[in-house]
């Protein structure tokens, strides 16, 4: 009779054993489907997001930079508080710092080292408005966004900046400071600038592409 208990119990313990091995085991399966899952979402989410920069960057003030990008791809974008945006310059003082940066988003105007959303647009260098889900940068619309550089870059001076939407795509690209900042403005086909005026005269007014 002792040895019928004992072996009753040691079936039981296997038993046990055996069916909390399984569960463990197909848990762990479940699990790691649920990562493939995600990560081929994440991975097609990806494939589909593209940003192309427009135009060349212009410096609105001695320290603050317009950058034009286009969504190419057909992904919606959004949530622009957690992207990232890096900078590297080299800066105004004699002789030139080098700097390396990531720029804090702002919802209003940037300050020093920030960047915000200057505007979402259909047609960002006629300053035709988005009008399809505001705030949200659709397939095929532009966004402007205004770099906050401190200290200043120097004139004439390579900027390098990354911009990376929260999926981990992003794009990079390699400007030079213009050097008329004060002449700065907007026109049909992007930024230009007019050269200063001349002591004692007008200045020409004749608008070129900055660089």
């Amino acid at each position: 009779m002792e040895n019928v208990l004992s072996a009753f119990i040691i079936i039981f313990v296997l038993i046990f054993g055996t069916l909390t091995l399984s569960e463990a085991t197909l848990t762990s399966q479940e699990s790691i489907q649920n990562s493939f899952r995600e990560m081929e979402s994440r991975l097609g989410e990806q494939s589909r997001t593209n940003l192309t920069a427009l135009d060349d960057p212009v410096f609105v003030s001695d320290n603050e930079a317009s950058l034009t990008y286009e969504n190419t791809g057909s992904t919606r974008l959004a949530d622009f508080d957690q992207w990232d945006v890096f900078v590297q310059y080299f800066d105004a003082s004699t002789p030139a710092d080098y700097h390396i940066d990531r720029m804090n988003y702002s919802e209003d105007s940037p300050f020093d080292n920030e960047w915000a959303v200057e505007g979402i647009y259909l047609d960002a260098s006629d300053t035709v408005d988005e009008v399809f889900e505001p705030g949200i940068l659709n397939p095929g619309e532009q966004i402007v966004l205004t770099l906050n550089f401190a200290p200043p870059v120097g004139a004439g001076e390579a900027v390098q900046t990354v911009v990376v939407a929260p999926n981990g795509i992003g794009t990079a690209r390699v400007f030079v400071r213009n050097t008329a900042v004060c002449c700065a403005f907007r026109r049909r086909g992007g930024f230009g600038f007019r050269a200063p005026a001349a002591r004692g005269g007008r200045g020409s007014g004749r608008g070129t592409e900055s660089v």
